[in-house]
This record gives C-alpha cells, sequence and structure tokens, in this order.
C-alpha cells in the first residue's frame, strides 16, 4: 500500500526548520543593523566613542551567531544549556577584552549593547501573521 503521508510530514518538518532558520537570520540581521546605526551615530558624535560601540557590537553579534551555528546541529536538551552556557562565557570573555584590553568607552559600549540585544524584539515581532489578522468568530 503506497501511502503519501511520510512525505507531507517530511515537508511539514523541513519548513518548520526554514521558519525557524529565517527567525534566527532576523534576529542576527537586526543586530547587526541597530548596531551598525549604533556605530554610525557614535562616530558622528564623537569619532573616540566608535570603538565602544564596535565592541558592543561583537559581543553581542559573534555569541549570538555562534549559538546560532551550535543550535543548528543540537537536539539534545542538555546539549542547549551547554550551548547557552557557553554562549554566555563567550560574551564575558569578549567583554573582558574590550574593556581589559582596548579600554573602550563604557557609555557607547553599553548603550550599544542594549540596543543590539533589542533587536530579539524587534525580529520577533515581525509582520503580523494571518491567523493573527482575522477576528474570532463566536
Amino acid at each position: 500500500m503506497k501511502v503519501k503521508r511520510p512525505v507531507f510530514i517530511i515537508r511539514a518538518a523541513l519548513m518548520q526548520r526554514l521558519h525557524q532558520n529565517s527567525v534566527v537570520a532576523n534576529v542576527l540581521l537586526a543586530q547587526i543593523v541597530l548596531g551598525l546605526t549604533c556605530c554610525l551615530g557614535f562616530w558622528w558624535a564623537d569619532a573616540a566613542y566608535f570603538s565602544g560601540a564596535a565592541a558592543g557590537v561583537m559581543c553581542t553579534f559573534l555569541p549570538n551567531g555562534l549559538l546560532a551555528w551550535q543550535q543548528k546541529r543540537a537536539a539534545h536538551a542538555s546539549r542547549f544549556v551547554m550551548q547557552s552556557a557557553t554562549k554566555w562565557a563567550v560574551t564575558m570573555m569578549l567583554m573582558a577584552l574590550s574593556f581589559g584590553v582596548m579600554g573602550v568607552a563604557p557609555i557607547s559600549f553599553f548603550v550599544t549593547f542594549l540596543i543590539a540585544q533589542l533587536s530579539f524584539v524587534v525580529a520577533l515581532m515581525g509582520p503580523p501573521s494571518a491567523a493573527k489578522q482575522q477576528p474570532m468568530k463566536y
């Protein structure tokens, strides 16, 4: 007996995976756009703040990009927890390097870091889906 349901199940799983990857890509893209906007703003205000803003973008984008790359291949909950801990450690290491080695301006660093972290909210809001636009029927 030939049943076509497995094809539909596989297709649905792949579509779900592609949708998740597009959301992650939207978050990373929003981080780049918001971070570069902050960098340009601080560079325009005073070039001395640019290095702090650039370090803030790197401390946001690199750990999140690493986490997205790692979780693309993970399937177990314990790996997700370990990868999140790795992201936290990489973020702290990049912050320590930014302040200890480079000596960046803290105000531009933290403003850019916080605005780039807001990319999660901006990117995940996205356009409303068709299901949200239809009124409920009673």
